[in-house]
C-alpha cells in the first residue's frame, strides 16, 4: 500500500494533520510527520488500515490514482437522481452591482410571464424520470423579487408536481434582498421557500457603493436578514471582495455578531461565505484591478474571515463540500425570461452559449446538446501528477473562457490558490 498522492499534510508541533483529496476526510495522527506517516499505518490493525482505505487516505500500490479520480468524478457528475434548474425570473435589475458579471449578457431586460411559466412547468414534469428523487429549483436574476406573482405561481406549482410524482422538492432564492418585505417572506415561507442566498458587500458605506450607489440599500437589507432569520428561515449570507475592500469581511461579521445579541435568529439561521469577486474582461466590471494578481492573497483573506465567522458562533460554506461544479453536472440547467437554456452561471444570458429554447427543446435533447460544455474541462498532462486536482477538477472553465476568447475546456491551473485555501482549512481545523 501507498499513501494517497491526493493527500494534504499540516505540522501541528508533533502532531500530523491529514486530509484525505478524494473523501474530504480530516484525520490527526499523534507523534508523526509526513516522513514516518506510512510506517505508522503498517503498524495499525487490520480494521484501522481499512478504514484508511475507505477513506482514500491509502491505496494499493497499484492504484492509478488519476484514472480512479476521474472515474468517480464522471460517477458524482453523472448522477441522475437530482434534477436541479435555475430560473432567471427576469432580466430586470434594481441594483447596478461593479462586478456583475451577467449584466453585460442581458440584451433585453424581460421576464417570465405565465404563458413561458406553464411551458417550464410542462418542461420539468417532461424531464422527471422514474430515476429523478428530487427536484431543485433555484429562482434567480437579475432580481427575481422585481417578478414575485411568478416566483409565487412557479413554487406552488412545483410543489404541486412534486407531490404528484412523490419526489423532494427544494426551492431557493438568490436576491439581493432590499424589495422583500415581512408580509411576502411569510408568503414565500407558507409556499415552503425557506433557503435565502442575499449579499453584503460590508457595512452601508462600502456595500452601498460597491452594489446601489445612489441609494442606500445596506439598511433595507438588513432589516430584511433579521425578518427572514426570526421566522426561523435559513440564510446564505455571501460576502464578495477583492482588494478595495479586503477588510469588509471581518467588520460584517462583528456588526452581525452584535445584532445576534438582541436577533437569536441571527445566529442560529446564518451561513456565512466570502467569495473573491470574479474578474469578467467588459468594461462595466470595475474591480478587475483589483483581482488580478491578488487570487493568492484573496484566497487567504476568505480563509481568516471564515475562521474569524466560526470564532463568533456562525455557521460558514464549506468549499471542502464541493463535487463539482453546477456546468459539469449531467441534469443541470439554467433557463432565461426567454425560455433560452444555458449550462454555466458566467455566461447566463448570453446568446452565443445557449443552447436551445424550451419551446422546442426537449429534455433528452438539452441532455445530448449540453454533453460538450458538460465536459468541457480543462484538464491536461499536467494535472496528471498534480496533488490538488479533486480541488480544482479541471478548473473554473469561466474564468478560463475570459482570457482564451470565450472558449471552454481550456487548461486553468488554480493550484496556489487551492493550496493557500486547503492549508488555511486545515491549520484552522474548519473541516
Amino acid at each position: 500500500m501507498k499513501l494517497s498522492k491526493y493527500n494534504q499534510y499540516y505540522q501541528d508541533g508533533n502532531n500530523l494533520l491529514v486530509l484525505g483529496g478524494i473523501s474530504r476526510a480530516f484525520i490527526e495522527f499523534e507523534d508523526t510527520t509526513k516522513d514516518t506517516l506510512l510506517q505508522k499505518i503498517l503498524m495499525l490493525t487490520n480494521d484501522e488500515q481499512e478504514y484508511l482505505k475507505e477513506y482514500e487516505i491509502i491505496v494499493s500500490d497499484d492504484t492509478n490514482e488519476y484514472e480512479s479520480f476521474l472515474k468517480k468524478f464522471n460517477r458524482w457528475r453523472s448522477s441522475t437522481k437530482e434534477l436541479t434548474i435555475t430560473i432567471g425570473l427576469t432580466f430586470a435589475c434594481n441594483f447596478n452591482c461593479k462586478y456583475c458579471i451577467q449584466k453585460e449578457n442581458y440584451s433585453e431586460r424581460n421576464s417570465i410571464t405565465q404563458n413561458k411559466a406553464d411551458i417550464i412547468l410542462a418542461w420539468v414534469e417532461d424531464a422527471i424520470s422514474s430515476k429523478t428523487e428530487c427536484l431543485n429549483v433555484n429562482y434567480f436574476g437579475g432580481e427575481p423579487t422585481l417578478n414575485i406573482e411568478m416566483l409565487y405561481y412557479l413554487s406552488e406549482r412545483f410543489s404541486n408536481l412534486c407531490t404528484k410524482k412523490g419526489i423532494t422538492y427544494y426551492q431557493q432564492i438568490v436576491t439581493n434582498g432590499y424589495a422583500l418585505n415581512e408580509e411576502k417572506l411569510k408568503q414565500l415561507q407558507n409556499l415552503g421557500l425557506h433557503d435565502y442566498q442575499i449579499t453584503l458587500d460590508g457595512l452601508a458605506e462600502v456595500h452601498n457603493n460597491r452594489r446601489s450607489r445612489t441609494f442606500d440599500s445596506f439598511s433595507r437589507i438588513v432589516d430584511n436578514i433579521i425578518t427572514i432569520t426570526d421566522l426561523d428561515m435559513r440564510l446564505f449570507l455571501l460576502h464578495v471582495f477583492d482588494i478595495s475592500n479586503q477588510n469588509s469581511a471581518i467588520e460584517l461579521v462583528d456588526y452581525f455578531d452584535r445584532l445576534a445579541q438582541e436577533h437569536k435568529g441571527l445566529r442560529k439561521n446564518v451561513t456565512f461565505n466570502f467569495v473573491p469577486t470574479i474578474p469578467k474582461r467588459v468594461e462595466s466590471v470595475e474591480c478587475n484591478k483589483y483581482i488580478d494578481g491578488n487570487e493568492t492573497v484573496l484566497s487567504g483573506l476568505a480563509t481568516g474571515a471564515f475562521k474569524h465567522a466560526i470564532d463568533k458562533r456562525f455557521q460558514i460554506a464549506n468549499f471542502m463540500d464541493i463535487g463539482h461544479c453546477f456546468r459539469q453536472a449531467r441534469n443541470t440547467l439554467l433557463v432565461s425570461p426567454s425560455l433560452d437554456i444555458y449550462k454555466c452561471y458566467g455566461t447566463f444570458g448570453n446568446e452565443r452559449y445557449s443552447i436551445g429554447n424550451m419551446s422546442d427543446m426537449k429534455f433528452h435533447e438539452f441532455q445530448t446538446a449540453s454533453k460538450s460544455i458538460c465536459d468541457a474541462n480543462g484538464f491536461s498532462e499536467k494535472c496528471i501528477d498534480c496533488d490538488v486536482v479533486p480541488f480544482c477538477r479541471g478548473g473554473c472553465q469561466f474564468s478560463a473562457s475570459e482570457s482564451n476568447d470565450g472558449k471552454y475546456g481550456v487548461a486553468w491551473c488554480e493550484r496556489d490558490t487551492i493550496i493557500k485555501s486547503v492549508q488555511g482549512y486545515m491549520i484552522n481545523r474548519m473541516i
